[in-house]
């Protein structure tokens, strides 16, 4: 080694220290979230929608703040498939909220999540047969139908149609077989919903959801206005 090398090698400074690994993994995991967050199409009103803002001042509301915590928490694909939500209830009612504040909840644990009001799905996914159109319907059905939690709101209040019913099957069907979860709400009580959209349809979901509530028989909205 000359003495130039080794002046050159004293001189040197030193590397800066990297972060530790556990930092480095805390900075991945909040801005992959931040991205999921992000990509899971959820409303500008629901952006800030959580368990802790839900409005929890009797026993029922309670109830179904402190079930929607307990599914966050065992929400895993670790060792048996989760299954999904069935969430029935009047106008307002808060259905919309829970299913939004899980949503983010498990985002925030790692996985992938989409938010997706019903008539509003059916409407993209017609903007799809436009030339004009950057998506296939294959593409937006398949992000649909393999992140790993779907909300799926407001379902019963499109117009059923044979379309609709087609792609609701289809969108089910999948997310069915490839055990992936879901979370429906709807103004619509079963007999009324299986009326809407047929026994095939509504008999997949009651297999693969839960019932979670009851909700309160209250529209949250026109109470604000008193």
């Amino acid at each position: 080694m000359t003495s130039r090398t080794r002046r050159s090698q004293e001189q040197a400074p030193a590397e800066p220290p990297g972060p530790a690994p556990i930092e480095e993994a805390q900075w991945q995991r909040e801005f992959l979230t931040r991205r999921r967050l992000r990509d899971a199409r959820i409303p500008a009103r629901f952006q800030n929608k959580s368990l802790d803002s839900f409005s929890a001042r009797d026993r029922f509301r309670k109830q179904l703040v402190h079930g929607a915590r307990a599914y966050i928490s065992g929400f895993t694909f670790a060792q048996e498939y989760p299954k999904g939500l069935f969430m029935s209830g009047q106008v307002g009612c808060g259905k919309s909220h829970l299913a939004v504040a899980i949503l983010r909840g498990v985002i925030e644990k790692g996985y992938s999540g989409l938010y997706y009001n019903s008539p509003d799905l059916l409407r993209d996914i017609r903007a799809t047969f436009s030339d004009a159109s950057p998506l296939t319907e294959d593409d937006l059905l398949e992000e649909v139908t393999t992140t790993d939690l779907l909300v799926f709101d407001d379902v019963g209040a499109e117009n059923a149609t044979g379309f609709v019913l087609d792609r609701f099957y289809l969108i089910i069907n999948e997310r069915y077989e490839g055990c992936k979860p879901l979370i429906i709400t709807t103004n619509l009580d079963l007999e009324s919903l299986e009326n809407r959209l047929g026994k095939r349809i509504v008999s997949r979901l009651l297999e693969m959801c839960e019932i979670f509530g009851p909700f309160p028989d209250e529209d949250w909205r026109r109470r604000n206005l008193r």
